[in-house]
């Protein structure tokens, strides 16, 4: 893995690209590592959410779904734990609409390639799925 530092794209790129390994994280982990990669590279690049209509919609969204995480741990008793995943999943909303912005933004970066790279994650975490599922002892992911 070849790292430019006149090229930050690039980071974006090896984000995409080795984005299976990130299974190895816990999911809190996934979000703090993908959320430090795409807000070092905004930074360096001064670039970052620009509002049209889709992504002030997902941003409402987004919004929604705190408001109702707030307001259910407000009035019921929640764990812990799923309160964290909730906000979790929440972050997780805003971090793929402020990637899916600077990818569109972005004359640097080819949404194809990224593309590439995405089918590539998803035939090899389906080739994970499948050896858990019929060899679930083989796997090194157990216990995670």
């Amino acid at each position: 893995m070849e790292f430019k530092q006149n090229h930050p794209e690039q980071l974006i790129y090896n984000l995409f690209k080795f984005l299976w390994l990130l299974i190895l994280l816990p999911k809190e982990g996934q979000f703090v590592a993908s959320a430090i990669i795409v807000i070092w590279w905004s930074a360096k690049k001064r670039q970052f959410i620009r509002l049209n209509k889709v992504t002030v919609w997902f941003l409402a969204y987004a919004g929604i779904h705190f408001i109702s995480i707030i307001t259910a741990t407000i009035t019921r008793d929640y764990e812990l734990t799923r309160i964290v995943a909730a906000l979790n999943t929440c972050g997780i909303w805003v971090l793929a609409i402020w990637i899916a912005g600077i990818i569109s933004q972005s004359e640097d970066i080819d949404p194809n390639r990224i593309g590439r790279y995405s089918a590539i994650n998803l035939a090899i975490l389906f080739a994970i799925f499948i050896i858990t599922f019929f060899a679930p002892g083989f796997f090194i992911f157990n216990g995670m």
